[in-house]
């Protein structure tokens, strides 16, 4: 498995750990145990980058905390593919990470977690479909806080 990170020219102002962004993604790409070894990118952006591509692919105006572009929607990836992107806005993880009191490690941690489950198909536009995502986020993240590998 392979984790790609980047970064887009607006959002130098960030200190980041990003063994802390690697290490989460890692818990879902074992826990979800599939056959592959796919490669995700990871892409720590702008709320201007965020909402441009929230605009384009969504429909939706304004930015937003992530999004999942799965490149093999609905197909087994085979080894060695890159299994989709994930984008995260530093600015609004910066927020939502001051408004709860937590840091923003901690806040990209649960974002690059929730993506990584939208890449692997799980989803909470119904009710149903979020009783199923957001519990399995929960276990991962509360893993990441414990220190798991």
């Amino acid at each position: 498995m392979a984790i790609h990170l980047a970064s887009d020219a607006g959002v130098s102002d960030y200190e980041i750990n990003t063994s802390d962004v690697e290490r989460a993604l890692n818990l879902v790409l074992e826990g979800e145990r599939r056959d592959s070894e796919p490669t995700i990118d990871v892409v720590l952006g702008s709320d201007d980058l965020l909402a441009r591509l929230n605009e384009t692919y969504r429909g939706k105006a304004g930015s937003t905390d992530v999004l999942s572009f799965p490149l093999m929607d609905g197909v087994k990836a085979p080894n060695d593919l890159l299994l989709g992107e994930i984008y995260i806005s530093l600015q609004m993880a910066s927020e939502q990470a001051r408004d709860t009191d937590t840091s923003l490690e901690v806040e990209l941690a649960r974002l690059v977690i929730h993506g990584a489950l939208h890449l692997f198909g799980y989803d909470h536009v119904s009710d149903e479909d979020a009783q199923i995502m957001e519990p399995l986020g929960d276990r991962y993240h509360t893993a990441w806080r414990n220190g798991a590998p």
